[in-house]
């Protein structure tokens, strides 16, 4: 990431000065999104959201309106960061720090002795692999789609027809 921001000049900027913004979102991200104090921020009321990690995603999709809102404290605070459209390395910055969390809650349980996957990589596997077995069974039809199989094969959408059955059927009708 520090690669990607410049100055204005399209210079990229040293390390130190990308450790700085970097710290910065760190504690601007622990001011709205403290770890551990609740009182701040009330619990989701959706179900799903207890069995979450709290990460990135978590929080942007419970909390929107204030991640949003650090989303746009980061680039006023951190002008460099601004320079791009749709707030892109605000908001990788932010994906970081919460990786980060995510990470080190991971490490910390396996010290503890708990060996368990952290949750977020075991529900993507179990996400994609339900993916993978509703494919199989060709949309849950039970049978092969012959029709799409074949209009992959031929490069065209099976239910446009080919130019010669446009022209066969264009002769028989006059």
């Amino acid at each position: 990431m520090q690669l990607c921001i410049r100055t204005r000049n399209g210079e990229t900027i040293a390390k130190k000065a990308y450790n700085t913004i970097r710290e910065t979102v760190r504690l601007l991200v622990d001011e709205r999104f403290p770890e551990d104090d609740t009182t701040i921020l009330h619990p989701p009321i959706d179900p799903k959201a207890k069995h979450m990690t709290k990460g990135y995603s978590y929080y942007k999709k419970y909390y929107h309106s204030v991640y949003q809102e650090l989303i746009n404290d980061i680039e006023m605070n951190e002008p460099l960061v601004a320079l791009c459209a749709n707030q892109w390395k605000a908001k990788i910055l932010v994906r970081q720090i919460f990786q980060a969390r995510v990470d080190l809650a991971a490490k910390k349980r396996r010290a503890e002795g708990d060996h368990s996957p952290p949750r977020s990589k075991a529900a993507k596997r179990r996400r994609i692999g339900n993916k993978n077995a509703q494919r199989s069974s060709n949309f849950g039809l039970g049978a092969p789609c012959d029709l799409l199989t074949q209009g992959v094969q031929n490069h065209q959408s099976p239910l446009t027809p080919t130019l010669t059955q446009m022209t066969a059927t264009a002769t028989t009708t006059t």
